[in-house]
């Protein structure tokens, strides 16, 4: 005997909204996907003006050491301590804007591969989810025929035996 046509109804009412939850994840993986596409564009901005202040304050950096290196000494003992502290107030100005440097590249990176591997995971998983929607849907429709062919059978049967 023929399974009851609201259950088969159902089940494919089911499997339907399966599919639309799949297809609305495999959406919010490639919403977040694209999301840290952007977050790495702007790394990048962010990197490549690093990169042009850097080289720049290299080059004020390398005229400054030249300017100290060309000068004349300072006279007396106060001009050249307070000279001195000036250029070590100078040098550090610079190391340190280095090493900020430094070490946002060195953050910039380790981003842009957690980014990546995030990104493999998300669209392979959206992957799955897409074929899986498409799986539930393909059954949904089974689902719908069978119940429409048991609608049709019980008709049938209640024409023939009254």
């Amino acid at each position: 005997m023929p399974g009851q046509p609201g259950s088969r109804d159902d089940a494919a009412r089911q499997r339907d909204e399966a599919a639309f939850e799949r297809d609305e994840a495999a959406r919010d993986r490639d919403d977040a996907a694209d999301e840290r596409a952007e977050r790495a564009t702007q790394r990048a901005d962010a990197a490549t003006r690093r990169a042009t202040d850097g080289a720049e304050r290299d080059t004020q950096h390398v005229r400054w050491v030249a300017r100290v290196t060309a000068r004349p000494d300072a006279g007396s003992a106060q001009d050249a301590a307070e000279q001195a502290a000036v250029d070590e107030e100078m040098r550090q100005s610079y190391e340190e804007g280095a090493e900020h440097d430094r070490r946002s590249d060195a953050a910039d990176r380790s981003a842009r591969a957690a980014d990546r591997l995030a990104d493999a995971v998300d669209r392979e998983a959206a992957g799955r989810d897409r074929e899986a929607a498409a799986v539930d849907r393909r059954a949904a429709l089974r689902d719908r025929t069978r119940a429409e062919a048991d609608r049709e059978q019980a008709a049938v049967d209640r024409a023939q035996w009254g």
